[in-house]
């Protein structure tokens, strides 16, 4: 959710309307991302975490240059 709230409305939106959107409250959107840091930092670990697995997912269904065209 957080992405997408990023998204929208950049990453200097309030964290409460991040938990507003992911329908936590915010002392639950604290318990598990202490800092406005600590939320950025799992957004973009996801986001790097998933195009790593894609890469991998691509190469073993197509040919090298085909994935990389697929993967960029």
């Amino acid at each position: 959710m957080a992405k997408t709230v990023f998204a929208d409305q950049g990453v200097d939106v309030s964290l409460n309307e991040i938990a507003r959107r992911a329908g936590v409250g915010i002392g639950t959107l604290y318990r598990h991302f202490p800092t406005r840091g600590a939320i950025v930092e799992a957004v973009y670990r996801r986001e790097v975490e998933q195009s790593a697995g894609s890469a991998s997912r691509l190469l073993g269904s197509l040919p090298p240059g085909v994935a990389l065209g697929e993967w960029i």
